[in-house]
């Protein structure tokens, strides 16, 4: 099988090179520059992931950000794993995934833990 990982920093490298040792042609698109340095001569890198793409590539997403472009490859027939707009959006926007998980019947805390992760 063909695998694209698309990354902000590379968080998904680990998942690539198993899938490498395991017989798939994989590479890896990674958007911070520093980063792209990460398991050099283990997996390969691409600069324009879209010449790596063909239709049955499997595309990994390992961050968020980027749900617009899974959605798109979703609707051009990719299989696309981790990520999608609604999930950017459920991400960035607190208010609105408390609605979803309510509506989901999700038990939720009475107030919106706040700072916890600030110090």
């Amino acid at each position: 099988m063909k695998f694209l990982l698309i990354s902000n920093t590379g968080q998904g490298l680990g998942l690539a090179l198993r899938l490498k040792e395991e017989g798939n042609d994989v590479a890896a698109a990674i958007r911070d520059g520093k980063s792209r340095r990460n398991y050099t001569g283990l997996v390969r890198k691409v600069q324009r992931w879209d010449d790596f793409l063909d239709p049955s590539t499997v595309v990994v997403f390992d961050s968020h950000g980027a749900g617009r472009t899974a959605d798109r490859l979703r609707g051009k027939g990719n299989p696309v794993f981790g990520s999608s707009d609604f999930g950017d959006r459920i991400t960035q926007d607190r208010e609105l995934a408390r609605e979803f998980l309510k509506e989901a019947g999700a038990k939720l805390p009475a107030q919106p833990v706040e700072g916890w992760f600030d110090g």
